[in-house]
């Protein structure tokens, strides 16, 4: 009966831990979005809470860690007009100028 009340609980537990990362993992990800973070929807909790303690001086260095592809996809997905012909550069200046 004792075996069978554990295994209970334990079953709980790890249920309840479920719940409370996949509610973490909600919320960093809406601080992420809010904060302006590309690529937020493929990190894991971990990478999030580094990515959200840098401070908010630093989306220039997140811009730059971006090929030209997905910086030309953030200008798309931004409503930028004109963008395919710019470099590197030019595309991480328009993109902070929208911001």
């Amino acid at each position: 009966m004792r075996k069978e009340y554990e295994a209970k609980v334990k079953v709980r537990d790890e249920r309840l831990a479920k719940e409370a990362k996949k509610a973490r993992l909600a919320e960093l990800q809406q601080k992420a979005q809010e904060a302006g973070i590309y690529g937020y929807e493929q990190m894991t909790i971990e990478e999030l809470e580094v990515a959200l303690e840098k401070p908010g001086d630093n989306k220039e260095e997140q811009l730059n860690d971006l090929t030209v592809d997905e910086l030309k996809v953030l200008a798309k997905e931004k409503g930028l007009t004109g963008y395919s012909n710019l470099a590197k550069n030019e595309l991480i200046e328009a993109l902070e100028a929208v911001k």
